[in-house]
This record gives C-alpha cells, structure tokens and sequence, in this order.
C-alpha cells in the first residue's frame, strides 16, 4: 500500500515529518492544482480540511481525479469558519497548536 501525502506548506510537511510518519508516508510539497503522481495512482484520494483554502477549486478537483484510479474514491472532508461551532473548534485547535509551539520549543533549549 503506497500512502502519500501532500502540502504546499513546507511547514506543514515539516509538522508531518516531525510526528514521525515520514517511514510510513511520501511527502510531497506541491499545489493541489499539478499533482506529482502519474495518472490514476491512487484508489482513494483523502482531502481533509484544505478544500476551502484552495484558490482553484474546480482545477483542484479536477487534478485529483486525475490521480484517482477508474472506480476510485474522493473522501472530501472540510469545514468553514461561517458557524459558531466552526469558529469555536479553529480557535482551540490554534491555541493547542501555540500550546505545542511553546513546549516544543522549551524541548529544545
């Protein structure tokens, strides 16, 4: 099973690299809109909560369906800050993540 993921945040693949997962994961820095994989190479193609960034929505998914084998599978999952809930979930995720930053970093010193 190849298991690939991509980001054109350089940041976020380093997060990814640091939890470990590069022996298990290809990471790949890349825009959704010219994916690095040959047609059809994957069976399921996971989008999780990205979408709503992506300056090029209709170019995007059409790349991934690209990457998608015949008879795969999308799995699009994604929220927006429009709803309280939404709102109320993003903050505490930015505050874990500054939380994370700073023990991080006094790991570090």
């Amino acid at each position: 099973m190849r298991i690939a993921g991509v980001d054109l945040s350089a940041r976020m693949l380093e997060q990814a690299a640091a939890k470990h997962v590069e022996s298990q994961v290809d990471l790949h820095e890349a825009c959704v809109t010219v994916l690095p994989f040959p047609d059809g190479e994957f069976d399921c193609v996971f989008c999780i909560n990205s979408f709503h960034y992506f300056t090029e929505p209709q170019s995007s998914l059409l790349e991934i369906h690209r990457v998608i084998r015949e008879g795969g599978r999308l799995i699009l999952v994604d929220w927006c800050d429009d709803y309280l809930v939404c709102k109320l979930c993003s903050l505490s995720l930015s505050l874990a993540d500054t939380v994370a930053e700073a023990i991080g970093s006094d790991d570090e010193e």
